[in-house]
């Protein structure tokens, strides 16, 4: 008898739609809905400054202020943002607000000091950055059912062997690509997605021995690997609680000390999401991300950190902003010591009830996923630093639980 599926509540990732536009040094926000507002404006300006623009306009109209406020709820946190004031009469008043952008951050010259550094800037050399990547890539559930060509096999296992061998806690991750079978693939249950996923000729599957960390380095070294497949123009997208770990399992040879935290499926997206892609991502609020004062804190927790004072750290933050969480609960919190030197402190704060959705510790996940984004962008900014354990960073958020401190990044 096939098992059911498991409740809603553990769908997996949720992410952002891109939202394409003629690059333009205006934006007219009555052409679009309101609650899109926040989430556009928020990608325009990291175009907009990547793009080279110094100024930019919003046109939010006059009205009764509703979408001015949310507009400038974004600019208020904005990493891109230098400044920002309504325009003068000649360009729109106070239905329209002009936007002065900092010059965008260039990754330094030369190569990597360090053998581990260059692994874990891996792909690096291939133009684009891990910040262009972080905000490009999102998840995928629909595919056009293509078998992966002979090039873009080659490709995936390329990137596979040239991975970090291990995670922050030294925990090794076994990662396989594995080809769906046809039969399963036309009945329309991929590898056991519990109907989640359609139509995808690949999944990326990994196992790592149990242990304290574990799921935060399979985190930290399965999202390497899913960004790296979006350089590579490939689908992908987050499992953690719908899809039968059995049958992967099975398929990955899994040691009895050893998990299969999640999986990705992987091929081409189909050009129009398909019903239960667009379900899934409206139960999962997929649009939202949390703002920076919800997540991000200045030398103890409960003082908001806004991006300027935040300084080099602003682009690092704001990669761990956008990554992609279980149900998008974002469950990662950040302390900064200015310093000198500058400590980044990561903790957990659970999302209620969200333990034990499955065998294995999502949140723990996403968190290892923060860590991933945060050191990728960091190093190739030129970000000198590493991950220390300090017990002495529980001090910073006194009310966290004493497990849910996870590790900092300290400035070297």
């Amino acid at each position: 008898m096939r098992e059911p599926p498991p409740p809603t509540t553990a769908l997996e990732e949720a992410e952002p739609d891109p939202v394409t536009l003629p690059l333009e040094d205006s934006l007219d926000l009555h052409l679009f809905a309101p609650r899109e507002a926040s989430d556009l404006v928020t990608e325009y300006l990291h175009a907009a400054q990547a793009h080279g623009f110094g100024e930019v306009r919003l046109i939010h109209g006059k009205g009764k202020g509703i979408l001015r406020t949310r507009v400038e709820a974004v600019l208020r946190h904005h990493p891109a943002v230098d400044s920002y004031a309504l325009a003068g009469a000649g360009r729109g008043g106070w239905g329209a607000t002009v936007v002065r952008l900092r010059p965008a951050p260039l990754a330094p010259p030369g190569a990597p000091s360090s053998p581990a550094e260059e692994d874990r800037t891996m792909g690096h050399e291939q133009g684009e950055s891990y910040q262009e990547l972080i905000r490009r890539r999102t998840s995928q559930r629909t595919y056009d059912g293509r078998a992966l060509s002979p090039q873009a096999r080659q490709d995936v296992q390329a990137v596979l062997q040239r991975l970090p061998a291990t995670g922050p806690f030294g925990g090794q991750v076994r990662l396989r690509l594995l080809e769906a079978e046809d039969a399963s693939r036309l009945a329309g249950e991929t590898l056991g997605t519990y109907g989640f996923i359609r139509d995808a000729p690949a999944f990326l599957a990994g196992a790592i021995r149990r242990g304290a960390q574990a799921e935060e380095d399979f985190g930290y070294l399965f999202e390497i690997l899913l960004l790296e497949m979006t350089r590579l123009g490939l689908g992908t997208c987050w499992l953690g609680g719908t899809f039968r770990r059995e049958l992967f399992a099975r398929r990955i040879d899994l040691q009895p000390e050893e998990i299969v935290p999640a999986v990705s499926p992987l091929g081409v997206p189909r050009a129009r999401r398909g019903l239960v892609d667009r379900t899934v991502r409206f139960f999962a609020g997929a649009a939202r991300r949390k703002p920076w004062e919800s997540l991000f804190f200045l030398d103890r927790y409960g003082q908001p950190l806004p991006p300027a004072p935040a300084g080099a750290y602003a682009a690092p933050l704001e990669a761990v902003r956008l990554a992609p969480s279980a149900s998008n609960n974002q469950p990662w919190r950040l302390v900064l010591e200015g310093g000198p030197p500058v400590r980044v402190h990561f903790f957990l704060e659970r999302t209620p009830g969200y333990r034990r959705l499955t065998e294995v510790d999502l949140q723990r996940i996403d968190l290892g996923i923060a860590l991933a984004h945060f050191e990728l962008v960091a190093r190739e900014l030129g970000l000198a630093g590493g991950w220390q354990p300090l017990p002495e960073a529980r001090a910073v958020h006194p009310t966290a639980d004493p497990t849910d401190y996870l590790l900092s990044w300290c400035e070297a």
